[in-house]
């Protein structure tokens, strides 16, 4: 049976659309027509449609003296490139939009901030932990000191480094985080507000972590509620919803609802992404996983050989993520009796991982309770 049932379900490209939400425009600038129309367009999942949108955003300014538009449009594709799953396009996006910013305003000023907030989301999607921290913590310094404030700017970043902290197994660390994006947007947006249910999503993995099951289920109901009902559309984070439920399916061995659930999920997922987007994958292995619970192997390795394929054509063949599948592989191998293939697959994971820990242990931690304490 497998136990390690993955389980952190984090919603974070939603919330840099926070964002955007202030963008208005005229009929007469074309610049902030093609922005508006094209976050709409990223909200509802219609990918190429926005990225068209976004292109003829960055040909309005590109050749223009207004710099921060342009470093605008390069983090508007630079977010729409990860939700894509095209990371080497967003990292490029966001380096030029960071390149820009330092380029004409102070290093600590918002746009600097917003552009390394975007940046480090990408390498903590890609596992660079120790590159994505050192952004994140510049960012938040930049966000907290900023006159005016900017407080959605600063939820977001909040609740990145928060996603970060659970990336790193440091849930009682991020769980402070969380809790001050939530109060920062529920005070500006409303309890009804899409971004609220992002948030609640977020928290929900915090509480599955902790092993807080029941606060888990509470909050996660309550994001269900509001991305049900919202008027304007946010698959991905439903999605990520309905499968927090199903892993707490999962523990109460409710195995015939957490599999509807997780299907569900996943035809959200495919009808709004696509079939091949690096967002199925973990669904893909969970299913995989309550198909072993249930003794239907044969299932939960199709499912694991067709997660493996996704996260090698996203992310790279040696990329952490491809590191996780493999110890799937391996453990359903090793019930099989496959000794000899789930020691292959064990010990290419292991080379994978330890590479990418020699990389993190380049970077540095920095503890930032002082740096919220400061601020009370």
């Amino acid at each position: 049976m497998i136990v390690r049932q993955t389980k952190l379900f984090i919603s974070c490209s939603s919330a840099l659309l926070l964002l955007l939400n202030s963008v208005g425009f005229s009929g007469e600038d074309p610049w902030l027509k093609y922005t508006a129309e094209a976050a709409q367009l990223q909200r509802d999942g219609l990918y190429s449609e926005a990225e068209a949108k976004y292109v003829s955003a960055y040909r309005a300014v590109v050749d223009t003296a207004e710099s921060g538009r342009l470093g605008r449009s390069l983090i508007d594709l630079a977010n729409l490139y990860t939700d894509m799953g095209r990371y080497a396009d967003a990292e490029t996006a966001a380096q030029r939009a960071l390149k820009v910013y330092r380029k004409i305003s102070d290093p600590k000023s918002t746009g600097v901030a917003t552009a390394q907030n975007s940046l480090a989301e990408i390498y903590r999607i890609q596992g660079k932990y120790a590159a994505a921290e050192q952004l994140y913590i510049q960012a938040l310094a930049a966000q907290e000191a900023a006159t005016p404030p900017n407080p959605l700017a600063l939820a977001v970043t909040l609740n990145n480094l928060a996603i970060l902290r659970l990336s790193q197994q440091r849930p009682s660390v991020a769980e402070p985080l969380l809790k001050r994006a939530l109060d920062i947007r529920e005070g500006i947006l409303g309890a009804g507000d899409p971004a609220i249910g992002t948030a609640q999503n977020n928290l929900t993995s915090v509480y599955l972590a902790l092993g807080r099951y029941v606060d888990a289920e509470i909050v996660a109901r309550r994001a269900l509620a509001v991305l049900e009902h919202a008027q304007i559309r946010h698959p991905v984070d439903l999605a990520l919803t309905i499968q927090n439920l199903a892993y707490l399916s999962v523990r109460r061995e409710q195995y015939a609802e957490a599999e509807a659930l997780y299907k569900r999920a996943l035809d959200i997922l495919a009808r709004s992404l696509g079939s091949q987007h690096a967002n199925l994958a973990p669904i893909l292995i969970n299913l995989g996983k309550v198909y072993c619970h249930q003794g239907r192997y044969t299932d939960t390795e199709a499912l694991l050989r067709r997660s493996l394929e996704i996260r090698v054509a996203a992310f790279g063949p040696d990329s952490f993520p491809v590191a996780e599948v493999l110890y799937d592989q391996a453990f359903l191998l090793r019930k099989l009796k496959r000794k000899s293939e789930a020691k292959k697959l064990e010990a290419r994971a292991l080379a994978i991982r330890a590479a990418h820990a020699r990389e993190n242990l380049e970077g540095y931690t920095v503890d930032v309770s002082g740096l919220l304490a400061r601020r009370k």
